[in-house]
C-alpha cells in the first residue's frame, strides 16, 4: 500500500511523487510549447515571454538542446526511445510508438 506519510513511500508527500508530478506538470505546461516555439524561430528570451508557466532560460536551453538532438537522430534514421522507424514501399519513414515488454 502507498505511504502518504512522506517517509519515503509513494504517497503525495514523498519526494518521488513530487518529482513525478513536477515532471508531468513541466511536460504538460511547456515542453511541447518550447519545441513548437523553437520551430517557429523564436529565441530563448522570446520563448520564455510566450509561456504562461514560468520557466528559466537554462531549462529552455536544455529543452532546445534535447529537441535538436532528437531531430538529428530522426534525420539520421535512428528511432527515438519508445518508437520504431518503419519505411514504406515508397521510402517514406514513419515513427510508431511501441510499448516495451518486460
Amino acid at each position: 500500500m502507498a505511504d502518504s506519510s512522506g517517509s519515503g513511500g509513494f504517497g503525495s508527500n514523498s519526494p518521488v511523487f513530487k518529482a513525478a508530478l513536477g515532471n508531468f506538470v513541466y511536460d504538460v505546461a511547456c515542453k511541447r510549447a518550447i519545441r513548437h516555439l523553437y520551430d517557429e524561430g523564436l529565441s530563448v528570451r522570446e520563448i520564455a515571454s510566450n509561456l504562461s508557466y514560468p520557466v528559466s532560460a537554462d531549462v529552455i536551453e536544455r529543452e532546445i538542446a534535447a529537441y535538436r538532438e532528437d531531430m538529428e537522430r530522426v534525420q539520421r534514421g535512428e528511432a527515438l526511445d519508445g518508437y520504431v522507424c518503419e519505411v514504406d514501399d515508397l521510402g517514406r519513414k514513419t515513427y510508431r510508438r511501441v510499448k516495451k515488454q518486460n
